[in-house]
């Protein structure tokens, strides 16, 4: 077994372990929790807010040759394409609901239209797809963007 000094020994760093270890806890509790504060933005717009004149069409399959819905709507070239529908959700226009994952975003559905067994509900805008930057893309002047349930 262990001789006499060495469990001496041992025993006196536990206790030298044991005193550090309650002083700095005891410490670490008496010191003021940090504010955390959000930086602003780095990058500065230097383009102005103004208004644009936006269109806004959702077609379904029942729909697919004129628009189920269409809106003329005004809002800010600062707001986003997310701030357009959610804009339009809180007037009581339309109704829609979004998952935001890692990867994509997925419109879970419109008007309480949902969507088949591959089919998608899509957001475009001069035909691109632009569903997975939703809140990334602002508005334009004079553009239309057009919820769509396509076949995937």
């Amino acid at each position: 077994m262990l001789s006499k000094t060495i469990k001496n020994r041992l025993y006196l760093a536990y206790l030298c372990v044991l005193a550090i270890t309650i002083i700095f806890c005891g410490y670490a509790q008496s010191i003021d929790s940090m504010d955390v504060v959000e930086r602003a933005d780095v990058k500065k717009s230097t383009e102005k807010t103004r208004n644009v004149d936006v269109n806004i069409e959702i077609y379904s399959p029942a729909s697919s040759k004129s628009p189920q819905f269409s809106d003329r709507v005004k809002m800010s070239n600062k707001d986003s394409v997310s701030d357009l529908l959610r804009s339009l959700r809180s007037d009581n226009v339309i109704t829609y609901e979004v998952t935001l994952y890692t990867d994509r975003t997925e419109i879970n559905h419109v008007n309480n239209i949902y969507p088949q067994v591959g089919e998608e509900w899509r957001v475009f805008v001069d035909g691109k797809d632009i569903t997975s930057q939703l809140s990334s893309v602002n508005l334009e002047n004079n553009k239309t963007y057009v919820l769509k349930l396509i076949h995937i």
